[in-house]
């Protein structure tokens, strides 16, 4: 069974259409990076998927069933989002911010166990977090801070990952680390992952497949291979680049090239 999938999607904020008939299919254990430039549809496909943004034409499916017809608790179980700005007092500590992620799991009471306990721990740990336990918040730097909300996220232990820029605010060892651990849930447990990436290049080293937005439409779809070519890239970011295969992986690699170092190709 897919795990998502958009049916002709049109949505937006107010009287302004930001995705325009968009369909995707994700399937169960797929790991889907969606690029692209600014203001192209990416984080408000993410919020349709969620049902945030209501679609004013189309539906969203998670697992099989409407997103419209899933209660916020039964929707967390299903979904866990890391986005790249969370709203909450920075007051809580780092352990009672993890912990967040399992009210989907509590019960009405809200009582936490022994399991529960042991879920944050973990997540705590896979993020190289575990030793800000007691600290609060606010007192983290914005790279620390986004590992926090990336644990709450890991604690919600849902089958669907969506990450809005997760690597945002971290530097490149923790950008490495962060989606190592989405990787490693993808692949070992076979948790279904959509991510946001600005990064070209992590997008083609991380991800089974690529979808790349353009003017609230699919532009392109595929393997990293077949959609992070000079062609799409250029045609849609309007900026000069070289694609080559990176070395270790296989994969495409983006590099990018200052306009007055560069001499028009050939017609082809």
């Amino acid at each position: 069974m897919d795990a998502i999938v958009l049916e002709s999607v049109t949505c937006g904020y107010g009287r302004s259409e930001v995705l325009r008939d968009v369909s995707l299919a994700v399937s169960a254990g797929e790991f889907v990076g969606l690029v692209g430039p600014n203001g192209c549809g990416k984080t408000t496909l993410l919020r349709a998927a969620t049902g945030i943004i209501p679609c004013t034409r189309g539906r969203v499916l998670v697992n099989g069933t409407d997103v419209r017809a899933l209660s916020s608790r039964e929707l967390a179980r299903r979904i866990a989002v890391v986005s790249q700005e969370v709203q909450m007092d920075l007051a809580f500590s780092v352990e009672e911010v993890a912990m967040m992620g399992r009210t989907p799991h509590l019960t009405l009471a809200g009582r936490r166990n022994a399991h529960d306990a042991e879920v944050v721990a973990r997540a705590l740990d896979l993020v190289d977090v575990k030793h800000l336990a007691d600290r609060p918040v606010r007192e983290l730097s914005l790279g620390e801070r986004q590992r926090v909300f990336i644990a709450m996220a890991l604690a919600q232990e849902a089958g669907l990952f969506l990450l809005d820029e997760p690597t945002t605010h971290l530097d490149i060892g923790h950008q490495v680390s962060a989606l190592d651990i989405f990787r490693k849930l993808n692949r070992e447990r076979e948790m279904t992952v959509v991510a946001v990436l600005h990064d070209l290049n992590l997008a083609s080293m991380y991800c089974d497949r690529v979808v790349l937005l353009s003017e609230g439409r699919i532009r392109a779809a595929g393997t990293p291979h077949e959609v992070l070519t000079y062609q799409n890239i250029e045609a849609v970011y309007k900026t000069v680049v070289v694609v080559r295969e990176e070395p270790v992986t296989g994969r495409p690699h983006v590099f990018l090239v200052p306009k007055d170092r560069w001499t028009p190709r050939a017609p082809a």
